[in-house]
Order: structure tokens, then C-alpha cells, then sequence
């Protein structure tokens, strides 16, 4: 589920004897929530984020605690994909995640352990 997506749904119920019966259509819109998603986090290594409601060209960034660069590159962002990005050979602590788009910037802590 993507954040500020409008859904549309209804419910099957289904019988023994394969007889269906559907609810009517709802929707529903799911909050806009954070403008990215990191996961796992705390992670072991290897981190994914999702930027909710966005394709296209984006600057990633990360920094650890003493604001060193150690990540720098340019992807290209599909919505509802995830970028996977690893990180295992860094040390274990606290980094910063900075994602650059055409019209925003916005970054996210996590935790490598």
C-alpha cells in the first residue's frame, strides 16, 4: 500500500459449492505519512526506501553521524519500487538519508547494526 493512494476494493465471499457473493466497491485513501520509506531499520546492511508517489531522477545521499559522505549517486525512482542499496562494509551506527528530487529534498535517519 502507497502512501496518498486512493483504493478501490470490494470483498468476495466465496462458497463450499464455488457460489460468490461481492460487497459493493469502497475506497479509501491512505495518509501521506513521510515522503520516504526506510526498511529494514535497524538493518544488517543492506537498507530499501520507497518514495511514496514519485518516478523519476533522484540525487541519493548519505551521510554517517559525523556528517562524512560515504554514499553519493543518481538512480531513477519508480513508483512503488523500492531502491535497495548496500551498505554492509560501513560501520555500525547511525546515517542520514538524503533523497533529491527535481522539486524536493528530504532525508530519514537509520540505523545499521
Amino acid at each position: 500500500v502507497i502512501a496518498g493512494i486512493i483504493y478501490r476494493y470490494s470483498v468476495a465471499l466465496v462458497t463450499k459449492q464455488n457460489e460468490k457473493c461481492y460487497s459493493s466497491v469502497t475506497s479509501i485513501k491512505t495518509g501521506n505519512g513521510k515522503p520516504i520509506n526506510v526498511y529494514p531499520n535497524p538493518s544488517t546492511g543492506r537498507i530499501m526506501f520507497g518514495l511514496n508517489a514519485y518516478t523519476g531522477p533522484v540525487r541519493i545521499t548519505i551521510h554517517n553521524v559525523m556528517g562524512v559522505k560515504i554514499l553519493n549517486k543518481e538512480v531513477n525512482a519508480v513508483y512503488g519500487t523500492p531502491v535497495s542499496i548496500d551498505l554492509s562494509s560501513e560501520a555500525k551506527g547511525f546515517y542520514w538519508l538524503q533523497v533529491q528530487t527535481n522539486d524536493n529534498s528530504t532525508r530519514q535517519g537509520f540505523i545499521l547494526q
